[in-house]
This record gives C-alpha cells, structure tokens and sequence, in this order.
C-alpha cells in the first residue's frame, strides 16, 4: 500500500524488524524513476497516468495518511535487503516490446511531470506490465533466493505473485 496510516506503516516496520532478527532477507520494491530522463519520465507517466515517487505518494495522502517510505524498512538488524523490482527503465522497455513505442505528445510532452498525464495508455496493457511482468520478476528472485524471505511489496501484486509461484510449485502459500 503506497498510502495508508502512520499505524499501517509502524505495524508493517514491526512486523520486518521481527522478520529480520529471525534471519529473513527483506525483499521490496522500488522503482527509481527519478532516475530516467526527461523523456522516459514522460513515457512512464503516460504507462501510469502519474510519475509514482515517494513525494508524489506523500503529497496524494489525504489528512491523518502519509505516503510509504522505504526507508523505514531498510537497514533494520541486518543490511539483507534487496529490492526486487524491476528498473524504471526495463518497465517501459516490457511495455514498449510487447505494446509498441510509446508516443509522448501534445501536453504530455510539455506538461509539468508532477501533473497527471493528460493521455494514459489502454488500461489492459498497463496491467499487463505494471502488475503481470513485475509480479513475475518477483516471483523468479523468491524461486532463486534464500529460504528465509521478508516481502514488502504492494497489495495488487499479492495474488498474482503467489500465482506465479505456484506455477512453479503448486505448495506455495501465502503465510501472513
């Protein structure tokens, strides 16, 4: 959850602290797209319909919710921590592979990137890459990692991650 209650967010640090005295390697997510140029920011934009940043979640939060932060997780009892998402960079390329290049014109090309794209793309391909590619991703460092595995990663991605998994062995469940 990109969004919730300062208590959300304390429950979730308690929860991975404890995970992390037991030996777990913390596995997130994190896609850095302040890192892209201003091009590829306007193309991501557009997969998206804003440029997701922890200051864009933290100025979306409503009265008594805060934006999620990674940095609470990071760095607690041991450094295994390991992010697990894809790059800013490899997402547009899964979508501009399977989809086509994404064409950014008009106010997407000289609008503010802290506003909402004016044109986002069909909502079934959008899926496909933000949710069903990086769900697999995932999937595949969980079958390749260690056995004692902390997850944070957002709500949407749950069932499609432990579907990807069972793929590989119908014994995988979630636990919490």
């Amino acid at each position: 959850i990109h969004i919730g209650t300062p208590e959300f967010y304390t429950g979730v640090t308690k929860k991975v602290k404890q995970a992390k005295e037991d030996g777990a390697t913390l596995y997130y997510e994190y896609i850095d797209f302040d890192a892209l140029s201003d091009a590829d920011k306007r193309k991501a934009r557009r997969i998206v319909g804003v440029l997701p940043t922890p200051d864009q979640y933290a100025e979306l939060a409503a009265d008594g919710y805060v934006g999620q932060s990674n940095d609470d997780y990071l760095g607690l009892v041991n450094d295994k921590d390991v992010d697990v998402d894809v790059t800013a960079e490899e997402l547009i390329k899964a979508y501009e592979d399977t989809y086509g290049e994404i064409e950014v014109t008009g106010q997407d090309a000289t609008s503010d990137l802290s506003e909402p794209a004016a044109s986002v793309l069909p909502a079934e391909q959008v899926q496909s890459v933000v949710i069903d590619a990086r769900n697999k991703a995932v999937a595949d460092a969980i079958a390749e990692g260690p056995d004692n595995i902390v997850l944070v990663f957002g709500a949407a991605h749950g069932p499609g991650i432990l579907a990807e998994l069972q793929q590989r062995d119908p014994a995988w469940q979630r636990t919490e």
